[in-house]
């Protein structure tokens, strides 16, 4: 299925998203985002991290004293995570959530990549 553009000019994921690119969050991922303050559909991974420790501020998912520390257990964030608590130490469980709810962005300005 890769390579093939999705309405939104996305496709999945095939290897690793290149720095600077633009990738599309799935539909969970992207209200998340949106309720920290996002706009539009396409981001880069950099806007992703970004937005994500917004909401979780915005939500106070994080420890008080430990901040480092996010609890996302009965909150939407959880469905994503697919963990109740992660640290922002050891940023994998991250990565593996964005690897399995953002796919790359084809668009480049107004020129579409086949």
């Amino acid at each position: 299925q890769y390579g093939h553009m999705t309405s939104s000019g996305c496709v999945p994921l095939g290897g690793p998203v290149g720095r600077g690119q633009e990738v599309c969050p799935k539909p969970r991922l992207l209200k998340i985002l949106q309720a920290a303050g996002a706009q539009g559909e396409t981001f880069t991974l950099k806007e992703v991290i970004h937005y994500l420790g917004q909401y979780i501020m915005l939500r106070e998912l994080y420890d008080k004293q430990q901040q480092h520390m996010v609890y996302c257990g009965g909150d939407v964030l959880w469905e994503l995570m697919e963990l109740e608590t992660f640290s922002v130490k050891d940023p994998s469980p991250v990565y593996d959530m964005l690897k399995r709810n953002v796919t790359a962005s084809v668009v480049t300005g107004s020129t579409v990549l086949n």
